[in-house]
């Protein structure tokens, strides 16, 4: 086998035409939509008007914040959501691609019919599906691994949702994997994705109006004023305060894609975490490739 550095955009310092070299080409075509996709966003950010709604709530009692300053983010047109909601399904599928074909080219002959990159809970001892008793295979651990190096079903164990604890703040269904998993079955067996538009690194500018004298402004959401780390969307309360005043806001454009589960993941940046993700997985087992039986 010929083998090289893998860089960026998954392909390599020499060249490789060989059984094994399918998966590399898969992580090449994700890491092209990724770039597509990352420059459609900027240039929909570009012309993407967003600002702050006002309005009064006269049923609080005088003295009370009855002005309230909402974000007000326009929606994607029916075309950028249809090209958004595609490029997005383009990264993920051959994301998975490139992680299955590596699979393949690690399992034994009479197994890459039914290999997959496993993305289940680890279990020693479930019963192995049959290559050829005509049914579909059990999806598990072992059917997935079994006949592979010993090496590579170790580090894939180590890639495993469930390996280890989940970092502080997520839980198992956080895990890349996972998140693969679930949006880009929804988008190749269901429908496109659901998308929407979000605002980061917001910065809030409230100042008094010309003669209304000083005005306390409460902020709403923010770990901290003016927090970078958070993310609104259309009509979320941003600021009220007592009496009227003169608010605007700037921020980034993001592009979240939800899930009905009612998570939120934000595209480009889940798009180029799934392909670091999926880079390193190749680098880590194509040394087991010379020895795959």
């Amino acid at each position: 086998m010929t083998s090289g550095k893998l860089t960026p955009d998954g392909s390599t310092d020499h060249v490789a035409i060989d059984q094994w070299s399918s998966h590399r080409a898969k992580l090449k075509r994700a890491h092209q939509h990724f770039k597509q996709l990352e420059r459609y966003v900027r240039a929909i950010e570009r012309h993407h008007s967003y600002g702050l709604s006002e309005a009064q709530d006269r049923s609080r009692p005088s003295g009370q914040n009855q002005w309230e300053y909402r974000l007000e983010l326009a929606a994607l047109d029916r075309k950028e959501s249809a090209l958004l909601r595609v490029l997005v399904g383009d990264v993920l599928f051959n994301v998975r691609s490139a992680l299955d074909h590596l699979a393949v080219a690690l399992a034994p002959n009479d197994r890459k019919q039914i290999a997959t990159f496993p993305i289940t809970p680890v279990d020693d001892t479930e019963p192995v599906a049959c290559p050829t008793c005509g049914r579909t295979p059990k999806n598990s651990w072992l059917t997935a691994t079994h006949g592979m190096p010993s090496g590579a079903i170790e580090i894939m164990r180590r890639l495993q949702p469930g390996h280890g604890s989940p970092p502080s703040g997520q839980t198992r269904s956080d895990h890349l994997l996972n998140v693969l998993v679930r949006l880009q079955d929804t988008d190749k067996h269901q429908h496109l994705l659901s998308l929407a538009t979000g605002l980061t690194d917001v910065a809030l500018t409230a100042v008094a109006l010309p003669g209304s004298g000083p005005t306390e402004v409460t902020a709403h959401g923010y770990d901290e004023p003016n927090d970078t780390r958070v993310m609104y969307r259309h009509g979320e309360l941003l600021c009220d305060a007592p009496r009227r005043i003169a608010a605007s806001v700037t921020g980034q454009l993001v592009v979240v894609v939800n899930t009905k589960e009612g998570d939120g993941y934000r595209f480009p940046e889940m798009a180029s975490s799934l392909i670091r993700f999926a880079r390193q997985a190749i680098q880590d087992l194509e040394p087991y490739l010379t020895n795959a039986p």
